[in-house]
């Protein structure tokens, strides 16, 4: 406590903006750094689409890569614009490979007038979150065995930092500003810069990511390929840029038009309260992966078919 109350405003001031900068640079680094980068990275074919899209997005990613495939597979029907777009099954029962697939369009179809909106399929507290939970495990659980994508005590030890950073930051500030507040010293610069440190720590630090160095290291390897050129060159095309790079690079493409306008927005918006949230923070009974018959390989790598 002498510290604090025997160093000087000044003093004190560059030692507060030495520590703050120093806390959220070493809790940026442990949130980022881990021990997958030994690994090789694995071949741009060695997952499917719907794991690249659980890789790049999580949940959010998942489920907008298969309906953009349903969709494509002609198995559901898309109308309208951001909030006024609805999605309707076909009336002619399409093949559906996976778990993921066939949870999606019971669920569409088993709406009133087998028709729902976009944001409905985001729902945490909606029947199909329950219906996808196994599936989702299995494939977050591949993603982990293969040190893609970090395991729930990992990603929660990260999420620890977002909250213990701020914290130190603001009990040394604290502090200081208690005791200067008690002896009437002046307190504007140290109030003005404990609050830009701790929105400084929250911003950078609130946000860890699932991927790990090995998993960032695969989805530029992707992008790099899919960027490569500018051709649509097969049906799995645009499954795989929507998978690698999100909805927004479809929009180069007319014929995926329908499918933007209705779920470009969703993309971009941010997610709170009882939406599905993209930390996939998913836990469930432990077993094999596997892919339900979704082909693997990045077949579409190169671009997007109309």
């Amino acid at each position: 406590m002498e510290f604090f109350i025997n160093i000087s405003g000044q003093q004190f001031l560059i030692f507060f903006i030495v520590f703050s900068t120093t806390a959220i640079l070493l809790g940026y680094w442990f949130q980022r750094h881990d021990n997958t980068g030994q690994y090789r990275t694995p071949a741009i074919d060695g997952l499917t689409a719907i794991e690249v899209a659980a890789l790049r997005g999580e949940d959010q990613g998942i489920i907008h890569a298969t309906l953009f495939k349903l969709w494509q597979n002609d198995a559901i029907l898309v109308k309208g614009v951001a909030n006024h777009a609805s999605i309707s099954i076909q009336e002619t029962k399409p093949r559906l490979n996976t778990e993921i697939e066939k949870a999606i369009y019971r669920y569409i179809s088993g709406q009133r007038g087998q028709k729902c909106k976009p944001t409905d399929l985001f729902q945490s507290t909606s029947s199909l979150s329950f219906h996808l939970h196994s599936a989702l495990h299995t494939i977050y659980q591949n993603l982990e065995q293969r040190h893609l994508r970090h395991t729930d005590k990992a990603f929660q030890q990260r999420k620890r930092i977002a909250t213990f950073a701020p914290l130190s930051i603001t009990v040394v500030g604290g502090l200081k500003l208690g005791f200067g507040i008690w002896y009437g010293h002046p307190i504007l610069i140290l109030t003005l810069l404990l609050f830009v440190m701790i929105l400084t720590a929250i911003s950078v630090l609130s946000k860890p990511s699932r991927q790990t160095i090995l998993g960032r290291r695969y989805l530029k390897q992707c992008e790099n390929k899919i960027k490569a050129t500018t051709i649509l060159e097969n049906n799995d095309s645009g499954l795989w840029r929507i998978a690698i790079l999100g909805i927004a690079e479809l929009e180069s493409w007319e014929a995926f038009n329908p499918y933007v306008d209705a779920f470009g927005y969703l993309e971009r918006k941010t997610y709170t309260g009882n939406v599905l949230y993209t930390d996939g923070n998913v836990t469930g009974y432990e077993g094999d992966s596997h892919h339900d018959g979704e082909s693997g390989g990045c077949g579409g790598c190169g671009g997007s078919s109309n």
